[in-house]
This record gives C-alpha cells, structure tokens and sequence, in this order.
C-alpha cells in the first residue's frame, strides 16, 4: 500500500496533477469490484484515489506496477473460483496430502528451479529470502511455472516451520501442515498461496514470518 494522503493533502496534491488515463483504464479492467483514478502529479509520482471513499495514496510506478499485477492475480484466481490457500493448493498440487511424496527430491528440484547451491538450501529462514531473490517475478503469472514450483515449495518451507518449531507434519483437510509440540498447526500452503496470488509481489519471507509469528508465544 502506498503513502495515504491526508483530504487536505490530496486536495492540495490533486492542484498539481493530471488524471493518467492510461494507468486508470488498466487497472479498471483488473478490479471489477473497486474503482481508481490515477493522477501524475508534478514531483514525478502517482496518485491513485479509491473515488468511492475518498482516499488517496502516493505511489512510484514499481509499486503503482507491482499493485496493479497483484490485483490481477486476485482477479485471476476469482475467475478460476480459487478462493482460498486450500483451493490454490488443490488446483496446483501433483501430490495432494502424500507427505513422503511432497518432501521427495525437494532441494534437488528447488536447485534446478532456482540455481541456488545446495550450501545457499539449508531449511534457513535466509534461505527463502534466496529463493524468493531467484525467482522473477513474471515467473508467478506462469501456470507451467507453479505447477514445477508449488509442491517443492510447500514440502521446503513445511521443513522450516517442522525444524523451527521441532513439530511434525500432519494432513489437515487434506493438506499438509505441521503440529507444533504446543498444539499450534502452520500452514506452508498459506505462504505459497498467498505469493502466488499476488503475482510476487508478496514474498515467500515475509509471509514465511508471518505464518511461524504466533511460535514465540508457545511455552517451551
């Protein structure tokens, strides 16, 4: 998200700039269920208004572009009625909840995929900021991509959250997950899923973090 704008700064901002017709058709033809204008404005960045509250916020065009190919993801996946990191798993998965199968030859695949070294593939939290630096961005939009890519990536950052929190796998709903000693359940799907929704513009780190955040609550 970028910057938000105060009504009194994006009055004044709005003096100083021009509506983008370009920028505001593409992403009308991308959200069906939001409407935005987007204005140049003088000092080289964009303003993008949410017109039916009245907000706006600053952005560059790397994260005017990166928002715009995430709201295609979304739009994507509701066309293909892929609601959810379950129905994503599903429809990319070769292995479904075969957890054996899952973490078969994961780091040799991830190698083949990413080019990382064997060294740079050591279950780190390091390591999947790596992979998400090795991965191009337009990669994400590539059925032919994920279809190689979901099931290593899942079995690998299972591998992480099963080491981190010295757990153990699990199928859940017919998808795998791992137990924490504590009773919690951490969801690799929900990080591949969420990365792959977005196109990558969220990152398998970030939302790696984000899944294992709740582990430092659990009592040793």
């Amino acid at each position: 998200m970028g910057e938000k704008l105060t009504k009194k700064e994006l009055k004044s901002a709005l003096e100083s700039s021009v509506l983008n017709p370009s920028w505001t058709d593409r992403f009308t033809s991308s959200d069906r269920f939001s409407s935005y204008t987007i204005h140049n404005h003088t000092n080289g960045k964009f303003i993008l208004i949410e017109p039916s509250v009245g907000n706006g916020f600053w952005y560059d065009e790397e994260a005017l572009d990166a928002l715009y190919r995430q709201k295609q993801g979304i739009s994507r996946n509701l066309e293909r009625g892929l609601q959810s990191s379950l129905d994503h798993w599903r429809f990319y998965t070769k292995v479904n909840d075969d957890i054996p199968l899952l973490l078969e030859d994961i780091i040799p695949k991830l190698q083949c995929i990413t080019k990382l070294s064997l060294k740079d593939l050591d279950f780190s939290l390091k390591s999947i900021k790596k992979i998400d630096d090795n991965i191009s961005h337009s990669l994400w939009e590539e059925d032919s991509f994920l279809k190689k890519i979901y099931d290593p990536l899942v079995g690998y950052i299972g591998e992480f959250m099963r080491l981190k929190s010295s757990g153990h796998w699990i199928s859940e709903e017919g998808s795998p997950c791992i137990m924490t000693p504590g009773g919690q359940i951490l969801m690799p799907i929900n990080v591949v899923s969420s990365t792959a929704m977005s196109l990558g513009t969220i990152s398998l780190y970030k939302e790696t973090r984000r899944e294992i955040y709740n582990l430092r609550y659990e009592r040793p």
